[in-house]
C-alpha cells in the first residue's frame, strides 16, 4: 500500500516526527486504514482461524471512539469508493488479493498469519452509525479527498498509508501505528503551565490541568523536504519514481530512467537496499526546481512515441496526489454531496438517490464497482483450500444483485453486460464471468422481471421483501414469526443449505443458532451491567435469568477449540460460505432500501464458540441427540420460552439438516468411499416429517402468537 519502502525509510529518521498531544481537535481518518488497524492491533480481534470474534472487534471500535470523545477529538472518516475506471490499480489489486489468499491458505495449517474476518466491515459500519460518527464514501480513491478535507478543516489526517508521507498536509500526518489511543493521559499542572508546542490548537489556547489527551507522533512533509533538500511540489515525483500503487501500469518504461539514477546517484551503504534506492532518487530530485523539469528528465531516456506514452503514465500517477475541490467538505459542513458533481453518476448513469446512498455508506462500495467497472473482487477469507470458492454458495444472490444494478445498462446496450468476478478458489485467485439475472421466480412459480434502480424507490416494502425472499428461494411465511433480529440471518442460512458446496452439516447449523442465542444473552448482559434498557431489536423474549443461565452454561465450552491441535476445515468452509451469503444478502437488502432489519454480526457470530461446539456436536450421531445435548447442557435453567425460541429458529432449516457420516476403519487395501451427498428437498415443497422431523404426536406450543413444533417435547426436556 502506498510508496514501496517509504515508511521504513522515514522511520529510520526519528527527528522527522514530533511528539504530539492530541485533544480538543478535529481529526480526519482514512476509514479502511482505521478498520484494519483496529482489527489487527495487538492483541488482534481474531487470527482468522474461526471466521471472526465480532463482539470483541465491536467493543474495541467502541473503545477507540470513546477515548477520542474523552479527549474532545471529533473524528471524520473518509472511505474509498469504487476502483478507478482507468485500471491503473487493477494489477495492484490483484496482487494484494493473491497475497491475502496466500496468508489465508496458510492459516489452517498453523501459520502465524492473520486474516481480517469477512464481515468486519458490517460490524465497523454499525459502530459508526450507533455512535453517530461522521463518515463519507468517495466516488473512487479516497487519499486525495482525505488530505483535502484535512486541509479544509485545518486539522491533521491519520492513516497507515505511506502516500500520506508525500502529501502536503498543513497540520501534519499522524501514523496510526504511533497513535496511543488505548491510554488517554491527563495533563499535569506543570505541563499545563508550560504549554509546550504540542498543546497548541486554535480551539484551546490554555489547556487546564486534568485535560485528557492522546499521545501520538506527528509528521510534516516540510521537515522531510528540509532534510533531503527537495521541494514539496516534487514529492509526488518521488512516489512515482520509487513505485506507488500504479507502478504496474508502467511496465518496463521507467527502466532506462531508473538505470540512469542508479548509475549516477546510487551510493551503496550499510542498510536496506530499498532505503538506499529512495535516497538516490532524493539526490536526483534535489537538483530539480520544477515538476516539469523532473518529468522531462524522466522521459528523455526513451524515444519516439514511447516518450509521450510515458509522460501520460507519469501524469496519471501524479494525479492521485492532486487536491481538487473536495466533494467531502460539503458533506461534513452539514450539507450533502451533490450527486450531479459525482464522477460516479457521470460514468455509470446512476440515479441521484443511489449516488447519495453510496456516499452515505448506505449501500456497499462493491455496487459502485459493478456499475462502473463490471468487476468485483470477493472478500478474501480463511477457507478450505481444497474446495471451490465459498462465494459459490451465494452466486445466485449476486446474479440477482447484478441484474438490478445493471438493468438500465442492459436496456441501453445491444449486448447484455456481464460481471467479472475474482475470488479465491482452491488456494488461488480465480477469474470468472457472471451473467446477471434478468428475472426471478416468484412465490407462485411465475417469472417476474427484476426492477431497475429507477424503479426501487417507488416500490412498496412488501414487493421489495418479495424480491429478497425469492432470491433466497423461500416463502415469506417461513420467517414471518421469527424475531426481526434473526430474519435476514435465517434467509442466509436457508440459502446456504440449498447452495452449499461442500454441504453443511447439522452440528454446524445447531452451533450457529446457539451462537445467536449466546450473542443476544451477552449483549443483554452488557446493557444490564450499564443499567441501560435493552434495544428493541434485542428483545427476543430472554429474561435476566435466561441471560445468566445461557452465559453460565456456555462458558465451560467456549474454549474447547483450544484443545484441538488441528482446525476443522469442514467448519471453516461451512462458516466461510455462510458469511459470504450474509455479505451478499446484506448488499441486496441495502439496494432494496432495507426491507429487513440489518443483522448485527457482533451478536450473531462468535467464531471460537461455534468451532468449540462443533467439536462436541459432530461426535453425536443424530441431529435430535445433538439438540438434546444443547438443551441439557446449554439451556439448562432457562424458561421453556427460550427452548421454544431455539425451536422456532431451527424450524425452517430442519428439513435440510444432516449429521456428519461416521467414517469406519477400512480394511487394508480397501478404498474409502466418496463423501455422501444427501439430496435436499426443494424449498417450494412442504417438508416431509421423517425420523428427525416432528411426528404426529409431537406437542404443539403457542409461542410469539404462532404454533411451533416443539422438538424438545419428544426429548423430555419441557
Amino acid at each position: 500500500m502506498g510508496v514501496k519502502g517509504l515508511t521504513s525509510m522515514i522511520e529510520q529518521h526519528p527527528s522527522l516526527f514530533t511528539r504530539h498531544c492530541l485533544h480538543d481537535a478535529r481529526l480526519v481518518i482514512d476509514g479502511y486504514a482505521l478498520l484494519f488497524y483496529l482489527y489487527l492491533d495487538r492483541p488482534p480481534c481474531d487470527n482468522g482461524h474461526h471466521g471472526g470474534r465480532y463482539q470483541t472487534f465491536s467493543a474495541k471500535c467502541h473503545l477507540f471512539f470513546l477515548n477520542l470523545a474523552k479527549c474532545n477529538i471529533s473524528p471524520y472518516l473518509v472511505f474509498d469508493g469504487a476502483l478507478e475506471m482507468d485500471n491503473k490499480k487493477f494489477a495492484e489489486t490483484k496482487s494484494r488479493s493473491q497475497e491475502r489468499i496466500r496468508t489465508a491458505v496458510a492459516i489452517p495449517s498453523g501459520s502465524g498469519g492473520i486474516a481480517v474476518s469477512p464481515c468486519s466491515v458490517l460490524v465497523f459500519m454499525k459502530v459508526l452509525d450507533d455512535l453517530g460518527i461522521q463518515y463519507v464514501f468517495c466516488d473512487f480513491e479516497a487519499d486525495a479527498e482525505t488530505a483535502a478535507l484535512a486541509n479544509a478543516l485545518d486539522c491533521a489526517a491519520a492513516s497507515r498509508d505511506s502516500d500520506f508521507y508525500i502529501m502536503d498536509l498543513r497540520d501534519g500526518y499522524l501514523p496510526l501505528d504511533h497513535f496511543d489511543w488505548k491510554n488517554p493521559r491527563r495533563i499535569k499542572v506543570s505541563e499545563a503551565a508550560a504549554q509546550p508546542s504540542g498543546w497548541k490548537h486554535k480551539r484551546t489556547a490554555n489547556p487546564s490541568s486534568g485535560q485528557l489527551y492522546i499521545e501520538c507522533m506527528k509528521y510534516k512533509s516540510s521537515a522531510f523536504c528540509k532534510m533531503f533538500h527537495v521541494k514539496q511540489a516534487l514529492l509526488p515525483i518521488l512516489a512515482t519514481a520509487v513505485g506507488n500503487d500504479y507502478k504496474d501500469t508502467f511496465g518496463a518504461s521507467l527502466d532506462p530512467f531508473q538505470s540512469f539514477v542508479r548509475s549516477k546517484f546510487f551510493r551503496s551503504k550499510a542498510g536496506r537496499r530499498s532505503y538506499n534506492q529512495i535516497v538516490s532518487y532524493l539526490s536526483w530530485l534535489s537538483e530539480k526546481e520544477t515538476k516539469e523539469e523532473a518529468i522531462n528528465d524522466m522521459v528523455r531516456h526513451v524515444r519516439g512515441a514511447d516518450r509521450e506514452k510515458l509522460r501520460r503514465l507519469i501524469d496519471a500517477s501524479l494525479e492521485m496526489y492532486h487536491f481538487s475541490d473536495s466533494l467531502t467538505v460539503a458533506h461534513f459542513s452539514g450539507g450533502l454531496l451533490n450527486p450531479e458533481r459525482s464522477k460516479l453518476a457521470a460514468c455509470a448513469s446512476v440515479p441521484p438517490w443511489f449516488v447519495a446512498l453510496l456516499h452515505q455508506g448506505k449501500v456497499a462500495a462493491m455496487c459502485a464497482n459493478v456499475l462502473c467497472n463490471k468487476r468485483v473482487f470477493l472478500t478474501i477469507q480463511v477457507e478450505d483450500s481444497r474446495q471451490p470458492s465459498a462465494g459459490g454458495a451465494s452466486l445466485n444472490i449476486r446474479a440477482i444483485l447484478y441484474g438490478i444494478l445493471l438493468q438500465e445498462q442492459k436496456s441501453a446496450s445491444r449486448r447484455p453486460p456481464v460481471v467479472e468476478e475474482y475470488a479465491q478458489s482452491s488456494g488461488s485467485l480465480k477469474h470468472s464471468i457472471v451473467e446477471p439475472a434478468h428475472d426471478i421466480a416468484g412465490g407462485d412459480g411465475r417469472k417476474l422481471a427484476l426492477p431497475s434502480l429507477q424503479d426501487i424507490p417507488g416500490m412498496c416494502e412488501t414487493d421489495r421483501r418479495a424480491i429478497l425472499l425469492a432470491t433466497a428461494g423461500i416463502d415469506g411465511s417461513v420467517i414471518r414469526s421469527i424475531p426481526a433480529l434473526f430474519q435476514l440471518a435465517t434467509c442466509v442460512t436457508l440459502n446456504l443449505l440449498s447452495h452449499a458446496d461442500p454441504p453443511v452439516y447439522s452440528d454446524q447449523i445447531v452451533a450457529l443458532l446457539v451462537s445467536w442465542l449466546h450473542g443476544v444473552a451477552a449483549s443483554r448482559q452488557r446493557y444490564i451491567n450499564k443499567g441501560q434498557g435493552t434495544p428493541k431489536l434485542l428483545q427476543v423474549g430472554l429474561e435476566n435469568s435466561d441471560v445468566h443461565a445461557i452465559l453460565t452454561n456456555c462458558k465451560p465450552h467456549e474454549n474447547k477449540y483450544k484443545e484441538s491441535r488441528q482446525l476443522d476445515v469442514d467448519v471453516i468452509q461451512a462458516m466461510a460460505q455462510w458469511q459470504q451469503c450474509m455479505l451478499d444478502l446484506v448488499h441486496l437488502n441495502k439496494v432494496l432500501l432495507g426491507p429487513y432489519a440489518y443483522p448485527d454480526m457482533s451478536v450473531l457470530y462468535n467464531g471460537p464458540l461455534i468451532h468449540s461446539l462443533c467439536i462436541i456436536l459432530k461426535s453425536i450421531s443424530s441431529t435430535e441427540q445433538q439438540l438434546q445435548w444443547v438443551v441439557r447442557e446449554l439451556l439448562r435453567g432457562t424458561r421453556p420460552r427460550v427452548r421454544a425460541l431455539l425451536d422456532q429458529l431451527l424450524e425452517p432449516s430442519w428439513p435440510f439438516l444432516m449429521p456428519r457420516k461416521r467414517t469406519k476403519k477400512r480394511k487394508k487395501g480397501k478404498k474409502a468411499s466418496s463423501r455422501p451427498r444427501t439430496s435436499k428437498p426443494s424449498m417450494d415443497t412442504p417438508p416431509a416429517r421423517g425420523a428427525e422431523g416432528a411426528a404426529e404426536g409431537d406437542t404443539v406450543e403457542v409461542t410469539y402468537g404462532v404454533q411451533v413444533f416443539s422438538r424438545f417435547a419428544a426429548l423430555g426436556q419441557n
